[in-house]
């Protein structure tokens, strides 16, 4: 509900995350390429540069709680 109200890259992590431990693998997996393709589209900007680095420690642990 959040996310829908104001989207948030930082919370797709954590959505991916839940979803994993709750055993919903592709709703894990949907999250995690959302947040991936938000990474993709932050590299060459500027404005997106200061939370880039989270967002890539977030994914990160995603990727390796996904098992990809």
């Amino acid at each position: 509900e959040s996310d829908r109200l104001n989207e948030n890259p930082f919370n797709w992590a954590f959505l991916a995350l839940a979803q994993q431990r709750l055993g919903n693998k592709d709703e894990a997996l949907r999250w995690k390429r959302r947040l991936q393709d938000r990474v993709r589209e932050t590299f060459a900007t500027t404005a997106l540069q200061e939370s880039r680095h989270e967002l890539l420690v977030l994914l990160h642990e995603v990727e390796k709680q996904t098992g990809q």
